[in-house]
């Protein structure tokens, strides 16, 4: 397992994920299709990864910038309440949660083409076998 966040490749696969139903809905050969499907799916996979590895971080930097709010305070004979102890903590860890929140919407959107992938192939066999059953003319 990758234990790398690598958010450049996430927004790269965000990037041609924009591109990617234009190439969908203009491609008339199954095999190319189920050939894109294949790449979907290890994007999927991907993204799946970066999302815990991201998760990871943004858990582990709340919880030290937690620590480190409170020990501060504590120190200093202030006492805080939890509420703004979590929000502190909150506001320090943003970008991490940012990251996972990009990994989970990219990842989402990867399922999304998936299923509309599955759509048009469904669609171009039945074309097929119309126009099998018709002799070759449509």
């Amino acid at each position: 397992m990758n234990t790398t966040l690598n958010i450049s490749e996430i927004l790269g696969i965000q990037s041609t994920l924009e591109s990617i139903n234009l190439q969908i809905t203009s491609t008339q050969s199954i095999a190319a299709l189920i050939d894109l499907g294949g790449n979907l799916n290890a994007w999927m996979a991907f993204s799946g990864e970066q999302m815990s590895i991201s998760k990871r971080i943004w858990r582990a930097e709340t919880a030290k910038a937690y620590d480190s709010y409170i020990f501060s305070r504590m120190a200093h004979g202030m006492t805080i309440p939890p509420s703004m102890a979590n929000k502190y903590a909150e506001a320090k860890s943003g970008d991490h949660e940012a990251n996972y929140q990009l990994c989970e919407r990219v990842n989402r959107s990867i399922t999304h083409t998936i299923e509309f992938l599955r759509t048009v192939i469904s669609a171009l066999k039945e074309e097929q076998k119309v126009y099998n059953y018709q002799g070759g003319t449509i």
